[in-house]
């Protein structure tokens, strides 16, 4: 039997990175009031942003705080309804949990997880596969350079990587995009 694992643009903080210097996000920007902070993140999220030349894996050329024109982001694709039910806004957000969790307690699971000979050995069929789309923000693209190192140092391939053109963070509304 084959195990598959698939990471879908995860942010540093999953994998044990320190966010990248010039990471931003408006969870971290001081100016915006905190009753916007949802609906910013929201529309931040689910933006299109156009990016430098990603094989580089320099952070430099990522585009980190104003999104493209090019597309509309996702939510506001949204009706009221649907993005009350999409989008949770609730005290203990998923993505604010990443951000106060210990870094290297994180760092250690993603290691064993993906890496270490034993847990390679116990499932000797696991292959894992990271998902970025190339118009996503910057704290994920950050993080699939730092995997790629981290397969690369690590006996090679151990993870397949898998940039989705034309995606950004939400890469199910992306797909109908691709079949335009």
């Amino acid at each position: 039997m084959t195990i598959c694992v698939i990471r879908i643009e995860p942010i540093p903080q999953t994998i044990g990175a320190a966010p990248a210097p010039k990471e931003w996000s408006p969870f971290t920007e001081k100016s915006i009031p905190p009753e916007l902070m949802i609906p910013a993140f929201a529309n931040w999220v689910t933006s299109y942003f156009q990016h430098g030349d990603l094989s580089t894996r320099d952070l430099n050329v990522l585009s980190y705080i104003v999104p493209s024109r090019k597309r509309v982001p996702t939510d506001y694709k949204f009706t009221d309804e649907e993005a009350k039910e999409i989008i949770f806004d609730g005290p203990a957000m998923v993505d604010l949990g990443f951000l106060s969790f210990p870094l290297p307690t994180f760092g250690r699971r993603y290691r064993k997880a993906i890496f270490e000979d034993d847990t390679r050995e116990f499932w000797k069929n696991m292959n894992v596969v990271g998902v970025w789309g190339d118009e996503t923000i910057n704290q994920c693209l950050a993080t699939l350079w730092n995997m790629e190192k981290d397969s690369e140092a690590r006996r090679g391939k151990l993870v397949k990587f898998e940039m989705i053109p034309g995606a950004n963070h939400f890469v199910s509304d992306s797909a109908d995009y691709l079949e335009e």
